[in-house]
């Protein structure tokens, strides 16, 4: 008898609503929902942390300090051991074709790397990335491309010297341009007022002709500088 009114006393509890009746049914629907909300709705930092691959990371990281190092040095040891090779391979173009040369490889690197940051096939950008690092770095090497390349190309090219010297320019040029666009572009974003016409700069292809004017600019002022 006891048990029967017990069970019918519960099922009288339930149907009215009894508080702690309630209370259990609440509180296991809360327990299925934070299971629920555990295994499909994760956290930003969750979503960032399963998309993060840091082998992948520290692989790229080695093959960009390869491809820094090794081209560079590679290129330097031809340019002593070999010099009159690289005389020759000089003679093939004039100063100011080399000079367009060193700066278009690093502008396609500028843009290899900007196109990798910014669309889904950042492996495939990333990879011509490293090539025409590794492209500039040779051609940097074999140039003596340093912080007096002036004296140190002359000493050993001798009257050879402005191939090597416009070859120097074209590149310092790229990365003087990159070095101003950036600047530019980091004072509008943060000073430039919201609705201003200087805001266009800052946005998808008008940034990206904005850097090609820049980078024209410095090869202009490379050309321009008179060692032809």
């Amino acid at each position: 008898m006891t048990r029967k009114k017990t069970m019918h006393t519960w099922l009288q509890d339930k149907q009215s609503g009894h508080p702690a009746i309630v209370d259990n049914q609440k509180s296991s629907l809360t327990a299925q929902e934070s299971l629920e909300t555990h295994h499909h709705e994760l956290s930003y930092a969750d979503q960032q942390k399963q998309k993060a691959h840091p082998i992948r990371a520290v692989f790229m990281i080695i093959l960009s300090l390869l491809a820094a190092v090794c081209p560079y040095w590679v290129g330097q040891r031809i340019a002593y051991d070999r010099t009159n090779f690289i005389i020759v391979t000089f003679h093939l173009f004039p100063p100011f074709m080399w000079s367009i040369i060193g700066w278009l490889v690093l502008v396609l690197l500028f843009i290899c790397l900007g196109s990798a940051l910014l669309t889904r096939r950042r492996r495939f950008y990333f990879g011509l990335a490293l090539v025409c690092f590794a492209l500039e770095q040779g051609f940097s090497g074999a140039a003596l491309l340093s912080s007096n390349f002036w004296s140190e190309t002359y000493i050993l090219y001798g009257n050879s010297s402005p191939y090597a010297n416009a070859l120097d320019l074209g590149i310092v040029a790229a990365a003087s341009a990159i070095f101003i666009f950036s600047i530019v572009f980091v004072s509008l974003l943060v000073f430039a007022r919201k609705g201003s016409r200087i805001t266009v700069l800052l946005r998808g292809w008008s940034a990206f002709y904005f850097f090609l004017i820049c980078e024209f600019i410095g090869l202009c002022i490379a050309l321009c500088i008179g060692i032809f």
